[in-house]
C-alpha cells in the first residue's frame, strides 16, 4: 500500500482570508439555483433533516435541507452551512480540487421554514457514506484490512490539515459522516481506488482569523483536543459493528491502539453517547500519531 504524504504543509501560512470570503459569498448568493434545477426524489430523512437528489443539466447533485425544531438545531444548521462553504472554498482555492477533503458546495440557500431561517446546502453527489461498508467488515480479508488502513490514513491527513490551519474539530466523526467515491468508476472499490472525505459540520468547531465558529453537539466540544475525532470514529465503528465481526474488528484495532476503551461501546440505553463527553482523549489518536503508527505497519 502506498503511504499518503501529509497535506498540511501545502496550505499552511498561505491562506488569503479575503479570497476565501469572496468565494464563500459566491456560494451564499446561490447563483447555482435556477429554474432548470429539478428535485428528483427524497433519498433519506431523519432528525438532522432531509436529503434530496436533484438534477441540473443532466447531472445529479444533492440538496441537504435541515430541520429546525429549536435554537440548537438552528445553530447546528447555520454552522454546517458556514463551515461547509469555508472548507469547500479552501479546497477549491488552495488544493485546486486535487486533494478532496470535503464535499464541493455549489450553493447555500436561505429559506423560511416555520418562520425560521434555515440554510439548505447544494453539493456534489458522492457514492454514499461508509456506514454499511465499515460496520459490517470482514477483516479476515486482507483487502478489507487495507481498506480500513487507507480510510484512517486519508481521514488523519484531512484532520491534520484542518487542525493545523483552523484548530478544527468535527466533534461527531462517525461512519455516517464520512463520504466516499471511486476515482475510477469503471473499477471496483479497493484501497487504491477510493477517496474518503468528511462532511456534516453542524457540531464542528473552527477558528479563522481569531474568530471561532462553534456548532452544537452533545458533550464537550469546546476544548481543542486533537485526539477526539479519530477516537470517536474508531469507537463508534466498534459500537455499531455487526455481531458477526465485532470481536474481530475490536481485536484488530487493539493491535494498533493501546487505548481502546470498550466500556462505552454499547448501543443499549445509548451508552455510546458517553464517548462524546470525556474530559480528554488519548494522545495516540492524534492524526500525526496515527499516521506514524500506520506507516510502520508497512502493509504490502
Amino acid at each position: 500500500m502506498n503511504k499518503i504524504i501529509s497535506l498540511h504543509d501545502s496550505i499552511k501560512n498561505i491562506l488569503d482570508l479575503t479570497n476565501i470570503r469572496l468565494n464563500m459569498e459566491k456560494i451564499f448568493k446561490g447563483s447555482f439555483i435556477s429554474e432548470d434545477l429539478l428535485e428528483k426524489q427524497k433519498i433519506s430523512s431523519g432528525s438532522f433533516g432531509t436529503i434530496f437528489l436533484i438534477e441540473k443539466n443532466s447531472k445529479n447533485y444533492i440538496k441537504k435541507k435541515p430541520i429546525a425544531h429549536n435554537k440548537d438545531d438552528l445553530k447546528a444548521a447555520k454552522t454546517d452551512a458556514i463551515i461547509s462553504a469555508l472548507l469547500s472554498s479552501v479546497q477549491e482555492l488552495y488544493l485546486e480540487n486535487k486533494a478532496i477533503i470535503c464535499p464541493k458546495i455549489y450553493a447555500i440557500n436561505k429559506e423560511q421554514e416555520n418562520s425560521q431561517k434555515i440554510y439548505s446546502i447544494y453539493m456534489e453527489k458522492y457514492e454514499g457514506d461508509i456506514f454499511n461498508m465499515f460496520c459490517a467488515i470482514n477483516l479476515n480479508d486482507i483487502d478489507k484490512i487495507k481498506l480500513v488502513i487507507q480510510m484512517l490514513l486519508q481521514i488523519s491527513n484531512i484532520l491534520l490539515l484542518l487542525q493545523d490551519s483552523f484548530k478544527f474539530m468535527h466533534n461527531d466523526l462517525k461512519a455516517n459522516n464520512i463520504l466516499y467515491y471511486r476515482p475510477d468508476k469503471t473499477k471496483p472499490i479497493t484501497s487504491n481506488n477510493i477517496t474518503f472525505i468528511i462532511s456534516d459540520f453542524g457540531g464542528s468547531n473552527i477558528e479563522i482569523n481569531n474568530k471561532k465558529i462553534e456548532g452544537f453537539i452533545m458533550g464537550n466540544q469546546y476544548n481543542f483536543d486533537k485526539g477526539k475525532d479519530i477516537f470517536l470514529l474508531i469507537h463508534i465503528i466498534i459500537t455499531f459493528q455487526i455481531s458477526k465481526y465485532k470481536k474481530m474488528v475490536t481485536n484488530f484495532f487493539e493491535t494498533i491502539f493501546d487505548s481502546i476503551d470498550l466500556k462505552y461501546c454499547k448501543k443499549n440505553d445509548d451508552i455510546w453517547h458517553q464517548l462524546y463527553q470525556m474530559d480528554n482523549y488519548p494522545d495516540e489518536f492524534h492524526p500525526s500519531n496515527i499516521l506514524n503508527k500506520i506507516n510502520k505497519l508497512q502493509l504490502e
